[in-house]
């Protein structure tokens, strides 16, 4: 008898972290099964290491300060991806709980590829509806601005 192991679904999505009376502070969260990865108000996910994770397995920072920064947000353990056979597995030490997710590559490698593109057109609207400036996480700011759409 053999069971399946059902997968699981990543989902990104823009974020406003922080709203001051000038600025709007953006980032991307990430929803796995429809639950937020880590509170978007503490953390940010790194499109340029999650973009990095679809193409080779490896040690990424995926989780980050919504600054940009890991360390910031105390967070000294990157996460863990593995490329198996027609599938990208996650093993999650910080932020707390440990945990470890298991997605279908072809779908991990279009949502990574769409995120850009997605993120560039909320960050659009946003701006169009707000007189505020908007600010990324640093080193990310081309993701959030539609610069950067490297074919994965």
């Amino acid at each position: 008898v053999r069971w399946a192991v059902p997968m699981n679904e990543l989902s990104l999505d823009l974020a406003v972290a922080r709203e001051d009376a000038k600025d709007l502070e953006v980032v991307c969260e990430a929803h796995v099964d429809g639950v937020s990865l880590a509170n978007p108000k503490q953390y940010s996910i790194a499109l340029s290491d999650l973009r990095a994770s679809a193409d080779a397995p490896g040690s990424y920072f995926l989780i980050t300060c919504s600054c940009g920064d890991a360390g910031c947000a105390g967070i000294e353990s990157p996460v863990k991806v593995m490329h198996e056979t027609g599938t990208v597995t996650w093993e999650i030490v910080e932020p707390k709980p440990e945990r470890a997710f298991k997605f279908e590559e072809s779908a991990y490698r279009a949502t990574v590829r769409e995120a850009s593109s997605l993120l560039a057109e909320r960050t659009a609207a946003l701006a169009g509806s707000s007189m505020k400036r908007i600010v990324a996480p640093l080193g990310e700011e081309d993701f959030f601005l539609g610069k950067n759409h490297r074919a994965i």
